[in-house]
Order: structure tokens, then C-alpha cells, then sequence
């Protein structure tokens, strides 16, 4: 009878391994293909970066937190901002297919961040910076400010916290080592765990069906662990950006927390706050490290503030031309006659050679900070940089200025400048 006891339990417990096993396996090539379907990778003078992309729109660069990677920033995008945003979520150094290098620097993180944005040809980005991804988000909009639109900062660290790191970091990091464990441990102790991240039990129980699914997202997220831990354990040896260099961004910045995160204190989001002159804190008194009882809040706050921060960003980019006579300075001929440009409301005519029949006269657009004209018979283009009440002329953006005799006309050089006359 004992016997046949100790068989069946035997068998209970095989049946049980088997199962475990043939679950974990299942769910973890799950995970491995994943990450490996929406991974791209760029090999630069500075470092390989991986990268993922979805959306359409206003491009966001999205910085992960520690225990992420590219897949866990898309997720960020998705829960913080609405549709009609293009999102181009990075690994950072240690994480997925981003190598650890040796001088893996937030500076040095920058720099390739600054490598993709020009392999992908954008010039300006919104930098969303994420838990641990604050201090490379941050250093992004110090050393690249005319290329980041506005900065927004969640949960995010602020101090270097290298020297004391928490109990919770330390069990999780060797928890993380083997892609099983950290598996098994979330299937066995969910809510504990996501108290280790910094979501309390309380905020977590408190959570709606749909926000408890965007938590356990966040932990889903780290599946596979093993390629991620080389940058969670890196993540001790970062150093942010001091509160002295912070105070020269002017990047337009919001900085959202909640004041019960666990993981990163909120005293990281008021330093931010103190430093960032251009910046806006918005606390909770609950949401945990991840906000995920706060989420439909940060979305419509974010997303009203980012409208208006566009709107001045386009206000600010489009300069005006004043209607008049733009006269190219010390170009005065033999005949007292100078190259011109005239304005009037959307007309423009261009002269530049008293001997030629030809007279260019034409419409204008300007974008940024460039008046291009195209002449009426669609022949002929020229380009003016404005700088107030002056138009420099780009030859390389311009068609060609011949003159019908070099000695009697006056030839229209690379950055001549045309300043407008007082009448």
C-alpha cells in the first residue's frame, strides 16, 4: 500500500516536471521569437544599438527601464501616449541585441542614440525616458538639445544610486540570472514580485482588470531574462547627469511619479524638477513605480501638454518675411545697379543681370528657417537662409547664376547677403 503510495506520488511529481517543463519551453521560445521578430540592429563608428519601430506620426524615442529592452519601451509608448506617434524604442547597452561595451557611458549612449536618428533620418525627436533610462534621456537633451522636441520623464532616476543598492535589486538581479528561475518565480510569486519592481501589494491589488493586465505586461516584458541581466547588473555603475549640468537644458520637460514608488523615490522626480528650469512635475500619491492605476490620467495630461509644446515648437520654427527690397551689400556695379530680391505678399523677383532679357520672378515658400523660390516657368529655383532682415543666399541650394558679361554684372556669391532697405 506505502508502495503504491510512493509510485503514484512519483508519478504525480513526473507528470507535474513534465508539465512545467513542456509549459516553460513553450512560453519561452514564445518570448525568444518575439524579441527576435521586431529586432533591428545598426553597427555604428560608436557601438551596435538595437532598435524596434511602430506607428506612424511625430517620431518618440523611447528609453527603457532596467530589466527591459527595445520590447518593454514599445510597451511604454503604447500605455503613456496615444496614436499618432511614430515610436522607436532603443536597448540599451547590456540589453537583448545592444551589447555591454567597455565605456558604456551615458554619454556614449547618447552618441548612439544621435547614430540612429540619423541612420533613420530624423532631426528632431520627443525622448520618453522610463525608470533607468532617465539618466541617458536626460543626457540625450543636454547633448542634443536642437534635436529633442520636448523630454518627458517617467519614474524616472535622477542620482546616482550605485552605492546603495537595494535588498530587492540584489534578489532580483540573482533571480535573473537563469531565464527558468526568473520564470518560475512569477508564475509562483507574482504579486510579491511586482513589489520588488516597486508596485506595492496594496497599489496592485487596488488595480482594474485592465491595468492589472498592463502590470503584468511589465513583467511579461523581461521574458527572456538571461539577455537582459548584463545590463541590469551595468545598471549600478551609471552616473546621471549632475544637477549643475541639468540646470543648462531648456529642453521643454515633464517629469510624472508617484510618491509610493518603492524602486526609485520620488525625491528623484523634485530634484529633476529643482534642476530643469523649462520642466513640469506631475506627482500621484499612489500608482507604484509603473503608474499603472494612474495610466488613462498620464495619458491625456501627456498628451494635451505635447499638443502645446508643438504648437509653440511650430510657432517658434517659422520665421516671416517682411515685404520690401532685399539689396545684396557691397555689390554696387559700374552702373550703381545692385543684385535685388523683392517682396511682395506671396510675389517674388529676383534680378541679378541688367544685360539679360530674363527677369526671375516667381512665388516662395519657406520652411524652417529657408525662403526657396521657384521661378513662374518652374526653371529656375533659388534659396535664401532668413536671419531677420537679412537673406543670405544658398548657392548649393540654387540654380545656377550665369551673367551675361562678368565685367558689367555683378556676381551673386555663396552666403551674399541681401538686406532689406528702409524706405
Amino acid at each position: 500500500m506505502r508502495r503504491n503510495m510512493l509510485i503514484g506520488t512519483a508519478l504525480v511529481l513526473v507528470i507535474a516536471v513534465i508539465s512545467v517543463s513542456i509549459q516553460y519551453r513553450k512560453e519561452m521560445n514564445q518570448a525568444y521569437q518575439r524579441v527576435a521578430d521586431g529586432s533591428n540592429v545598426l553597427i555604428t563608428e560608436n557601438g551596435e544599438i538595437e532598435y524596434g519601430m511602430e506607428g506612424e506620426g511625430t517620431p518618440v524615442l523611447l528609453i527603457h527601464g532596467a530589466g527591459g529592452g527595445y520590447d518593454q519601451g514599445l510597451l511604454m509608448g503604447q500605455a503613456f501616449l496615444d496614436d499618432g506617434y511614430q515610436f522607436i524604442a532603443v536597448s540599451r547597452f547590456g540589453y537583448l541585441g545592444s551589447p555591454l561595451l567597455e565605456e558604456a557611458t551615458v554619454e556614449k549612449q547618447a552618441k548612439l542614440y544621435a547614430d540612429l536618428l540619423n541612420y533613420l533620418d530624423l532631426e528632431e525627436v520627443i525622448i520618453l525616458g522610463v525608470s533607468a533610462g532617465g539618466p541617458s534621456a536626460i543626457q540625450f537633451a543636454h547633448d542634443y538639445p536642437e534635436r529633442s522636441n520636448a523630454l518627458i520623464l517617467v519614474s524616472a532616476v535622477s542620482m546616482y544610486m550605485g552605492d546603495d543598492i537595494p535588498l530587492s535589486t540584489k534578489v532580483v538581479n540573482t533571480i535573473q540570472k537563469y531565464d527558468f528561475a526568473y520564470w518560475l518565480v512569477l508564475k509562483t510569486f507574482r504579486t510579491q514580485f511586482l513589489g520588488f519592481i516597486g508596485i506595492p501589494k496594496e497599489t496592485y491589488n487596488a488595480l482594474s482588470p485592465g491595468e492589472k493586465q498592463f502590470a503584468d505586461q511589465m513583467l511579461e516584458h523581461m521574458h527572456p531574462m538571461s539577455p537582459r541581466r548584463p545590463g541590469n547588473i551595468h545598471e549600478a555603475n551609471i552616473k546621471p547627469l549632475s544637477g549643475e549640468a541639468m540646470n543648462r537644458v531648456e529642453v521643454p520637460t515633464i517629469i510624472v511619479h508617484a510618491k509610493d514608488d518603492t524602486l526609485v523615490d520620488h525625491e528623484h522626480a523634485v530634484f529633476y524638477h529643482q534642476h530643469l528650469a523649462n520642466s513640469q512635475l506631475i506627482s500621484f500619491d499612489h500608482g507604484g513605480h509603473g503608474l499603472a492605476s494612474e495610466l488613462s490620467v498620464i495619458r491625456n495630461q501627456l498628451n494635451e501638454l505635447l499638443e502645446t509644446v508643438a504648437s509653440c515648437n511650430e510657432s517658434e520654427d517659422i520665421p516671416t518675411v517682411k515685404n520690401g527690397t532685399y539689396v545684396m551689400e557691397h555689390g554696387a556695379s559700374e552702373e550703381g545697379i545692385s543684385p535685388q530680391v523683392t517682396i511682395s505678399d506671396d510675389l517674388i523677383s529676383f534680378s541679378y543681370d541688367l544685360l539679360s532679357s530674363y527677369f526671375p520672378v516667381g512665388t516662395y515658400e519657406i520652411e524652417k528657417q529657408h525662403l526657396t523660390m521657384m521661378t513662374d516657368d518652374k526653371l529656375y529655383r533659388y534659396t535664401f537662409q532668413i536671419d531677420g532682415d537679412t537673406l543670405i543666399f544658398l548657392a548649393d541650394e540654387s540654380s545656377t547664376i550665369k551673367l551675361t558679361n562678368d565685367k558689367i554684372g555683378i556676381a551673386v556669391a555663396d552666403q551674399a547677403k541681401f538686406k532689406r532697405q528702409e524706405h
